[in-house]
């Protein structure tokens, strides 16, 4: 039962397996719900995280005439509300940075 489960550990973090049909499978081998959806999220965070997508952010303040171009913009709303989302990447950057270096 082990084998199999770390079978499908593999197969989630690989994104061959979505989280239903995982944790269908672990039930079938006895495991309860609760941690076959634990499983699934530790094997689906141990993945390594990909590049790219598409950030979309609810933000609070600015007109509808708001622009990132500092020419047009009414007002500096737009870069304020960016600001902790850059600080945030160039953090976690480091991160990544200092941990590829330590190895």
């Amino acid at each position: 039962m082990k084998d199999q489960l770390d079978y499908y550990a593999k197969r989630a973090a690989l994104g061959l397996m979505s989280r239903r049909e995982f944790v269908g499978r672990a039930m079938v081998l006895g495991v309860s719900a609760a941690v076959a959806g634990s499983m699934f999220g530790q094997a689906v965070q141990a993945a390594e995280p990909r590049k790219g997508g598409t950030l979309k952010m609810g933000l609070v303040g600015g007109e509808s005439t708001n622009s990132l171009d500092p020419a047009a913009a009414a007002s500096q709303v737009p870069y304020h509300n960016l600001e902790p989302v850059r600080r945030n990447h160039r953090q976690r950057e480091r991160v990544r940075r200092d941990r590829l270096s330590s190895r």
